[in-house]
């Protein structure tokens, strides 16, 4: 073994096969990276036709600057393994080496991507729910997460395994996670509270409520299974989940601004608007007199609130 390989990746070093257990997760982990960019293109392509002309120019700008990052975010990674397996073919020692290439870019864009996701949803529960400090606590949360994120992108390249740098690995996606849950929960409270006992309405606020925590949970347990192999493991089995993470934000993103178009085809209830409160649902009250519960705009799930925010 190299004296001068980093310890805490000898162990991934093996005789014989020394990318299996570094470079290989971090190949299936791209693989998983190119389709969901894929599916990311497609969104954005349905974004741009269905309602870029209709929300804010700031969320076609924002929209616009995820699908940048997570494009630069899938180059630097395929650059790194060209790097590795073609340019420095047969130097198992370069395995080891965390370049500027993949883990600073990786860390750095992921913690952008996912803490501009954060907070356009932060943003959205303070809208819904009319709560400016449950809103900050989350943001604050969030941006704890990106700044841990760029922390890890700043430190890993010299990186030995202190239990300094674990935290900092646990705040990121520990962080992370927990915005997530608390985004989550909070719009399925919400929107648990704010039913009328008519039987349509119900069926779509549930609908609405399954997509929130369907949403929500992807992100977290991805993040969490992420969290659990890199403390477990010594090797980079981590990275199949780590490298995903940046894309299932930001689809998880434009399928909630997507869906508004679905709803408005699939609920009479459904009317558009001109601004980021695209579509609002008109619910009946008790007295028969037609009262708007909410909106379907930026919400994890598609569900917002009025733009007045």
């Amino acid at each position: 073994m190299n004296d001068s390989v980093p310890t805490y990746l000898s162990a991934s070093i093996q005789p014989g096969n020394p990318a299996e257990n570094t470079v290989g997760p971090i190949c299936i982990g791209l693989l998983f990276n190119v389709l969901l960019l894929g599916i990311l293109c497609a969104q954005t392509y349905i974004y741009t036709t269905t309602h870029n002309d209709k929300d804010r120019l700031w969320i076609a700008f924002y929209v616009y600057f995820l699908l940048l990052a997570n494009v630069l975010h899938t180059a630097f990674i395929a650059a790194d393994v060209y790097v590795a397996l073609i340019t420095h073919y047969n130097q198992p020692e370069y395995l080891s080496v965390a370049t500027w290439l993949f883990e600073p870019a990786d860390s750095a864009i992921t913690g952008i991507v996912a803490g501009a996701v954060q907070l356009f949803f932060s943003w959205r529960v303070r809208t819904l729910t009319r709560n400016t400090a449950l809103g900050i606590i989350m943001a604050l949360i969030s941006m704890a997460s990106t700044v841990a994120a760029f922390a890890v992108s700043y430190v890993m390249p010299e990186a030995v395994p202190t239990t300094r740098f674990k935290y900092i690995i646990c705040v990121w996606l520990g962080a992370a996670c927990i915005a997530d849950v608390m985004i989550t929960t909070s719009l399925v409270l919400y929107l648990k509270k704010h039913k009328t006992g008519i039987e349509g309405s119900d069926a779509l606020v549930d609908r609405v409520i399954r997509m929130s925590i369907q949403t929500g949970m992807i992100t977290s347990i991805c993040a969490i299974i992420n969290l659990s192999l890199y403390l477990a493991l010594p090797t980079g089995q981590h990275f199949i989940f780590n490298l995903a993470l940046a894309k299932l934000y930001t689809n998880m993103l434009l399928s909630s601004l997507n869906s508004r178009a679905i709803w408005s085809k699939n609920d009479g209830m459904i009317r558009q608007s001109k601004n980021l409160s695209s579509f609002c649902i008109v619910l009946p009250d008790a007295s028969g007199v037609n009262s708007q519960m909410g909106t379907m705009d930026g919400g994890r799930s598609g569900y917002g609130a009025s733009s007045d925010a």
